[in-house]
């Protein structure tokens, strides 16, 4: 069954490699599953917590970096993983106001 796959698919994702619910639906559509099963598969993925999460952990790897190598290399990690740039411009003010505070 596709949607069984899809949903057993996304939820490994996200527990061994997290990426963006656009990046994990294309993912599923290039293994034929269909476009409604990727979507309902993916529907309770929060590309914001994810986002933010993957951007705390990635921080602690990047925080000996000048502050525009910091801003570069995260949004590009980001982005790479299948957010939006909105996502990424939300997610990166998080993990700058961590830095900032430290």
């Amino acid at each position: 069954n596709d949607r069984n796959f899809a949903e057993e698919w996304t939820r490994g994702r996200m527990a061994s490699r997290p990426r963006g619910r656009r990046l994990i639906e294309r993912e599923l559509r290039t293994k034929g599953v269909s476009a409604e099963d990727a979507t309902a598969a993916t529907s309770d993925v929060d590309d914001d917590e994810v986002a933010r999460t993957l951007a705390i952990r990635r921080a602690q790897a990047l925080r000996d970096v000048d502050r525009q190598t910091f801003i570069r290399r995260l949004s590009n990690y980001l982005l790479a993983r299948g957010f939006s740039r909105e996502t990424v411009v939300r997610a990166m003010g998080h993990a700058l106001s961590m830095r900032d505070d430290s």
